[in-house]
């Protein structure tokens, strides 16, 4: 069997455990800033790769699809109150979310990274990182995996096109 036609597989197959009734008529959850995965375009349509493979997998099973833009505090909230039939939107597989929601298989990996500019001395450590400033999404494994290993140097928010929140430094 083809990639795509099993990711078409596994998109049904979500969305009919999710609750979707009509597999011929789909609306996809993304929340659209999060380039290059999902984000909008100028004229306001959601672009990117997942939206590229939500379309391609709708073309494989013959199905019409609509995406749906919702801020990420939202996006498992809106499933819930079925406001879209599937989140299709870079979200890591884990245990909490995993209570909530029913996961497909993993279909691409991205491994979280801190950085900093070219001959920096800083250690990635919650010492290292003391009075340092870092920019996370709330709500995302980033902002969970700082929250649980550095303690209260992780509450540090990053600028979202529809909310900013400043970056204190500690």
């Amino acid at each position: 069997m083809k990639l795509q036609s099993w990711c078409a597989v596994l998109l049904s197959a979500a969305a009919v455990q999710a609750g979707a009734t009509d597999l011929n008529n789909l609306r996809i959850g993304m929340d659209a800033t999060y380039p290059p995965f999902e984000s909008l375009n100028p004229a306001g349509q959601i672009v990117g790769f997942e939206a590229d493979l939500a379309m391609a997998l709708c073309k494989e099973m013959k199905a019409h699809c609509t995406l749906i833009n919702q801020d990420w505090d939202g996006i498992i909230p809106g499933l819930i109150a079925k406001k879209y039939d599937v989140i299709m939107s870079s979200m890591t597989i884990t245990a909490d979310r995993a209570k909530a929601v029913t996961f497909s298989e993993r279909y691409f990996r991205t491994p979280q990274r801190l950085i900093a500019a070219k001959g920096s001395t800083l250690k990635f450590t919650a010492e290292g990182m003391k009075g340092k400033r870092v920019g996370v999404q709330r709500g995302t494994t980033a902002d969970m995996y700082l929250s649980k290993f550095w303690g209260r140097a992780a509450w540090m928010w990053c600028a979202m096109k529809t909310r900013t929140r400043p970056m204190p430094t500690w």
